[in-house]
């Protein structure tokens, strides 16, 4: 912490939402190749590179208020193209693609919550993983899973 500023709780915040909105933009995008429409694929969209999927806006700007200001902490990423025209099922093929990021987001809570168990019940892993690590890796799992609930400063 350097003049009240905790940089590892800056840097696990913006790490775990930029995973997360790169998880969310990529199963868009993986879904719709599955369901005929390889728009997302040949843009580079089916990837967890978050470089891919970042808005500075709402990847960055709008997060960096939350933290600096105690509001609840979100963002977004630029939304995966789709061209309905190549799916077969329009309406079954386009609910499939717009429900796989909100799944994807279900998935990515419920991973945190595992590692997080795993670590905090696991004497092997608390012997093995050096103290320095495993302080951020802990709260990454925590934020990770509590990142919507708009106040993670309160986790014990």
């Amino acid at each position: 912490m350097v003049n009240g500023i905790d940089f590892v709780w800056i840097g696990v915040n913006i790490t775990v939402l930029l995973f997360s909105v790169s998880l969310h933009e990529s199963a868009h995008a993986w879904v719709a190749e599955k369901r005929g429409d390889s728009t997302g694929r040949l843009l580079g969209r089916i990837s967890l590179n978050p470089l891919r999927h970042v808005d500075p806006v709402g990847s960055f700007l709008v997060p960096m208020i939350g933290i600096f200001t105690g509001a609840p902490i979100f963002g977004w990423a630029k939304p995966v193209p789709v061209n309905p025209a190549n799916f077969a099922d329009f309406r079954k093929d386009q609910l499939l693609v717009s429900i796989a990021g909100p799944v994807s987001n279900l998935l990515a809570a419920a991973g945190f919550l595992l590692a997080y168990r795993v670590i905090r019940v696991s004497g092997f892993l608390l012997e093995i993983i050096p103290e320095v690590l495993l302080g951020p890796l802990v709260l990454m799992c925590q934020v990770g899973i509590l990142l919507k609930s708009g106040d993670i400063r309160n986790i014990s």
